[in-house]
This record gives C-alpha cells, structure tokens and sequence, in this order.
C-alpha cells in the first residue's frame, strides 16, 4: 500500500506540473513540491519494510510521513537516497527541500517552488529503492536524475 501511495503522489504531481491546459487560479508548484516529499515518504516506508525483511510490508499508516518521521526515514536510508539523489550533494539539497518545506511559503518566489519542485520530482517514487529487489514486480518507470 505504501509503494502505492508512493506511486499516486508522483503521478499526480507530474500532472501538476504539467497541466493540460492553464491554470486559472497560479502557479501550483508548491503543491507538486509537496505531493513530491509525501511520494518519497511513502516509497521509504515500503523500501525500508521490505529491507527489514518485514512479514508486514503492508503496514497500515494513519497518513503521510510527518516531519519527524521522514527524517528518521531520510537517515536510515542514506545509502540508497544517496544512490538515487546523485551523491551526497544532491541528498543533502533533497533533505533540505523535503525537511524545511520552504516551497510552502507565500513569501518566497514561485521560482524556488518550480525550482524545487523539479529537484524533489527527480527522486519521487524512488526507483532506486526498488532496482535490487526482485520481489517487487512492477518498479516506478521514471528514470531519475540529479535534484
């Protein structure tokens, strides 16, 4: 269910990001930021159930990773954040965005919300986390690139 979770978030702030047709009411890049830190969540809590070797990889969760939550996620799984981050470099600016949330501002640019949107999307759903292991049939089809 996570993974699934994992999957929708993504999908869906790819669609904010790219609508189909104008946007009346602004920029929504901020909720695609947002929609994008809730995927990586949810991929984290699946990657790490199934690396836990949970009998449960299907936990039941009241909602999306909170603040604290999705640190502990984001240390336990440096590795494979790195990996899928491009380097420590490119995890460090991803735990920033994901952590700080600073895209939610109303006093900041829309430019750093686009900006931080499109880092954020390049780890969403986190293919990375799934590329090694084999009991997942079906891995996100985006291909990832530096945040």
């Amino acid at each position: 269910m996570a993974y699934e979770r994992a999957r929708v978030a993504a999908e869906i702030a790819e669609q904010v990001l790219a609508p189909v047709g104008p946007r009346l009411a602004g920029s929504a890049h901020h909720l695609a930021a947002g929609l994008f830190v809730e995927s990586i969540g949810w991929a984290l809590r699946a990657w790490q159930a199934l690396q836990q070797r949970d009998e449960d990889a299907q936990a039941v969760f009241e909602g999306p990773a909170g603040a604290q939550e999705l640190a502990r996620l984001f240390k336990s799984c440096e590795v494979v954040l790195s990996r899928a981050a491009s380097g420590s470099d490119g995890l460090e600016r991803l735990r920033a965005r994901a952590l700080r949330r600073d895209f939610e501002s109303t006093a900041r640019p829309v430019a750093d919300a686009e900006q931080a949107a499109q880092g954020l999307s390049s780890v969403a759903a986190v293919r990375a986390l799934y590329q090694d292991n084999e009991s997942i049939q079906e891995p996100p089809q985006r291909v990832l690139a530096a945040g």
